[in-house]
């Protein structure tokens, strides 16, 4: 029993016939090729003895065991396993929903492919709000979308989960208005006294958060600004519609641009006052014009005085105030 019941145990040692070998006898010689017991043991030209992970007895593999009962080290010369596979987030092949793992490979079940089952055969992840698998403007990848981002002259570069944004797209923001708008300020068509559930039915999709500021600071996002019709201020929103997930984030400017309160009283007198302002300055601007009109019509008529002294001896044209009549009978004799 202590030689395997083919030789004779001597001294601690077995002493084996001819036809067998080993320490206990177990191994015959009819089970090996050759003088190397371990040649039987290494695949192809491999110098590794049952691929490092087993050892040979009689020129067969025993793969060792390991630590997980649910790991095993299988295969002639000990090269297959059913856990170095691809993962999927860290699970095995996506899981057993999606693939097991058969000698180091994932095998997929129907509807998953690729190395390690990770890719959704399904297009219904893809599809877009008009029916169309990624918009038409793309293709559904491993249930996701792969857009076409390189723009033309007739076509933009799409963006999206769905492939349903663009730069110069309308965008979501009058689709995300109302909800943005009741969800922040509780006002707006989805605000209601009689029904204060009507909000949180109808806005599911996202809930908007409140923030200081609003900042494009990622790829596709957008700022939108509506007016609040009950009281006419205008408030602010951005949305950014993530393209693994299709979720939309929603954020709200907490402060609201409002339109100042004008006095109309105080308006009608300031127009009042800028009219009459305005007559008295031109009624200063006239008068001040006249002046030196005036100033300069004096100045010119006594220089023209003080040019026209004439001197009345040499003017031709000259006739004195009195004359001189002769009577011509006066001193004759009669």
């Amino acid at each position: 029993m202590q030689c395997s019941y083919n030789g004779t145990y001597e001294c601690g040692i077995c002493t084996c016939p001819p036809g067998t070998f080993g320490k206990f006898c177990e191994c015959s010689t009819d089970s090996i090729t050759g003088l190397d017991e371990e040649a039987g043991c290494r695949q192809g030209n491999s110098s590794l003895v049952c691929s490092g992970r087993g050892r040979c007895v009689c020129g067969q593999c025993q793969c060792f065991p390991r630590p997980n009962s649910d790991e095993n080290v299988y295969g002639k010369y000990c090269e297959c396993d059913n856990f170095s596979c691809d993962r999927v987030n860290g699970i095995l092949c996506g899981g057993p929903t999606q693939g097991s793992c058969e000698c180091g490979n994932c095998v997929c079940k129907p509807g998953w492919t690729g190395t390690d089952c990770g890719c959704s055969e399904s297009t219904e992840s893809c599809m877009a709000k008009n029916g169309k698998i990624c918009n038409g403007k793309g293709k559904c990848v491993c249930g996701k979308c792969v857009c076409d981002v390189e723009a033309t002259p007739d076509a933009p570069a799409y963006y999206g989960a769905t492939c349903e944004n663009c730069p110069t797209c309308p965008g979501l923001c009058y689709a995300l208005k109302s909800c943005a708008q009741c969800q922040a300020f509780g006002t707006g068509e989805l605000s209601s006294d009689e029904d204060p559930s009507l909000c949180a039915r109808n806005c599911t999709l996202f809930n908007a958060t409140h923030v200081d500021e609003l900042y494009e600071d990622q790829p596709g996002e957008k700022i939108c600004q509506f007016r609040d019709e009950s009281d006419f201020c205008t408030f602010f929103f951005s949305y950014y519609d993530h393209p693994r997930d299709g979720s939309v984030q929603v954020e709200v400017k907490k402060t609201k641009v409002c339109p100042e309160i004008v006095n109309a009283w105080a308006l009608i007198l300031g127009i009042i006052l800028a009219i009459l302002a305005v007559g008295v300055a031109l009624l200063l601007i006239w008068k001040l014009l006249t002046l030196i009109h005036d100033r300069k019509q004096l100045a010119k008529f006594n220089a023209e005085v003080e040019n026209a002294r004439w001197d009345t001896s040499g003017n031709p044209i000259f006739r004195p105030a009195t004359n001189t009549y002769k009577n011509p009978v006066y001193g004759s004799n009669k």
